[in-house]
């Protein structure tokens, strides 16, 4: 949901990418690659614990809301 919400987000002109890893109008590609990399990392690192999933899924639910908020204010969803 994050990719996607953000993808349509970019088509707007007003609309920026925030992750400074990502620069400000990134590619499909290079946010499914980092969402890949990073999502592969912190599952090897919690071993698939939920508990240890709590925080990374807490913030990427943060991330979408944030984003559907900005797809809303800029008109293209209401």
């Amino acid at each position: 949901m994050d990719v996607a919400t953000t993808y349509r987000g970019l088509k707007h002109p007003n609309v920026k990418e925030a992750n400074p890893i990502l620069g400000e109008n990134p590619s499909l590609g290079e946010m499914l690659a980092l969402k890949l990399i990073v999502s592969a990392l912190l599952f090897d690192l919690s071993n698939g614990s939920p508990e240890d999933l709590l925080i990374p899924n807490t913030i990427v639910t943060l991330a979408v809301i944030n984003n559907v908020y900005v797809l809303h204010q800029v008109g293209i969803i209401d």
